[in-house]
């Protein structure tokens, strides 16, 4: 699978440029090349779609060291990271998302020069950005020495093909994810899209948000299935209404053990606020 994301990210004269240098810093990122590339491909789509990309960049810095502070691996085990860390996979994803805003054009006419002039003022006193853009400049001369030159593109409009590639290259794995989705939802039991929202948050955040439309699934169900055993208990215990709306406790077992488990009473998108 990893070979596959691999070979599609190769595809890109300007990831085979930046290749080497990520793969040296892999033990201080935590992420392997095509990771980072992948991260900083979602990132440039996001600016792309962004009616403000200028806010939205300060936005997306100033978010990723919270975010990188918690990898979880296969199994869902996490890993927890220190700042110095998470910094570090900002570093590294900022900067190719640096070299790719910087590849859509000349200096005097790049559209994303403000947002390259923002990264490199964040980043410029950091030790891995600077081993980094060192071991770059190396990898371009050798690449451009066997006559492999990166083209001008922007990489804030292509992304979502690229984006969509990637996902097929995992085909396998998505389906995977897919198929759990569906048996969770088809439990009708909101403890179970929880345990499974809990799992999936994590993994979903480490490669890239691409299971997004699966959690947005899970959302939608448990909200409802919330819904439903709220106006069942309602019904059930005849007009004690106001004693769950206003949070004055269960009114038997069976309403407590409910909303103990769905972390009382959040709903979907409060539960995955909640897991970041």
């Amino acid at each position: 699978m990893r070979d596959g994301l691999l070979n599609v990210c190769l595809s890109h004269s300007l990831f085979c440029n930046l290749y080497e240098a990520l793969a040296a810093c892999e033990d201080r990122t935590g992420l392997a090349p095509e990771e980072v590339w992948s991260e900083a491909l979602r990132m440039a789509q996001r600016l792309g779609q962004s009616p403000r990309p200028d806010f939205s960049i300060k936005h997306d810095y100033a978010r990723l060291v919270s975010r990188y502070r918690t990898f979880v691996a296969g199994g869902g085990v996490e890993t927890h990271r220190n700042d110095a860390q998470a910094g570090a996979t900002r570093c590294a994803v900022f900067t190719t998302l640096l070299y790719m805003l910087a590849a859509t054009s000349s200096v005097d006419d790049n559209p994303y020069a403000r947002l390259c002039v923002f990264i490199v003022r964040r980043l410029r006193e950091e030790p891995l950005y600077q081993d980094l853009c060192r071991d770059i400049r190396r990898g371009e001369s050798e690449e451009e020495a066997d006559g492999h030159f990166v083209p001008p593109t922007d990489y804030t409009k292509c992304t979502a093909a690229v984006a969509d590639t990637l996902v097929a290259v995992q085909e396998g794995e998505w389906m995977q994810v897919g198929e759990l989705v569906q048996e969770a939802v088809g439990s009708h039991s909101p403890q179970v899209c929880t345990s499974v929202m809990h799992v999936l948050t994590g993994y979903n955040r480490k490669h890239g948000h691409r299971y997004q439309a699966h959690i947005d699934r899970l959302h939608e169900a448990i909200d409802r299935m919330v819904e439903e055993q709220n106006s069942s208990r309602i019904v059930e215990n005849n007009g004690t209404i106001n004693h769950i709306e206003n949070n004055q406790g269960p009114v038997n077992g069976d309403v407590k053990e409910q909303r103990f488990l769905m972390g009382n009473g959040m709903s979907g998108k409060q539960i995955e606020a909640k897991c970041g």
